[in-house]
């Protein structure tokens, strides 16, 4: 869930700066109280940028248990799972990368309402054969982890890891249609930077500093068929299911 709101807003990001412009296993809710229907934001979803109500950009969505694919006029993100597997390739930026994540433990977590579960360990690998680098990342209910090494191909929202660390652990735990995931998380990166994160009913946020590219406030609420979300930096995002 992390990851696709990171690549949503690094979207949204990019595709509205006039500087760089470009197109665009349990069903528990985390506790009582919120009604959770696990993979019901699974769909086709129509989305729209705009920074500071100037250029719009425009992205199609597509989720379900075994895909995620975010594409745009110029940029293309395909995760196709197999298995335990997901085959991932981007196209954008005059380069093509293709990639593979691949589970190394179970995952025991429900994220509820999301239909991939990330959940577990997970290795990613660039697959060419001269390529070098990879990350590592390890969710579960209270805690997280991540690290990559000699990486060039994470997205610039993630900039700040492609050659260190992150570990959270969820210090409270709160009613969210995101399953396992709701609750106040502190996330800390390499250096002294970091981010404090909360998913409560239907809504995200998060508040980061001294994190670099993502410093600020960015928050998203889901509505059934609709998302909505905005950063602190004046970036505005929306979507529509089909």
């Amino acid at each position: 869930m992390l990851c696709v709101l990171a690549a949503l807003s690094a979207w949204a990001c990019s595709g509205t700066d006039d500087n760089d412009q470009q197109a665009s296993s349990h069903g528990g809710s985390g506790g009582a109280g919120v009604p959770v229907a696990p993979g019901s934001l699974s769909g086709i979803w129509d989305a729209i940028g705009t920074r500071n109500g100037g250029h719009a950009s425009s992205a199609v969505i597509t989720i379900d248990a075994d895909r995620l694919a975010i594409v745009t006029d110029r940029e293309r993100f395909d995760a196709v799972r197999t298995g335990n597997t997901f085959e991932i390739t981007y196209l954008g930026g005059g380069r093509t990368e293709q990639l593979q994540a691949s589970r190394t433990s179970a995952g025991t977590s429900s994220l509820g309402e999301f239909p991939i579960n990330l959940s577990g360990g997970w290795t990613v690998v660039d697959t060419r054969p001269d390529a070098v680098g990879s990350c590592e990342s390890l969710l579960a209910d209270d805690a997280l982890t991540g690290s990559c090494r000699d990486v060039v191909w994470l997205p610039r929202i993630l900039g700040a890891f492609r050659d260190g660390f992150a570990t959270g652990e969820r210090i409270a735990p709160l009613d969210s249609i995101f399953g396992d995931l709701g609750g106040a998380w502190d996330i800390r990166g390499t250096g002294n930077g970091g981010c404090l994160v909360r998913f409560e009913g239907q809504r995200f946020q998060a508040e980061c500093s001294g994190a670099g590219y993502v410093d600020g406030l960015l928050e998203a609420e889901f509505d059934g068929a609709t998302l909505s979300g905005r950063s602190s930096g004046g970036y505005e995002f929306s979507a529509q299911r089909r």
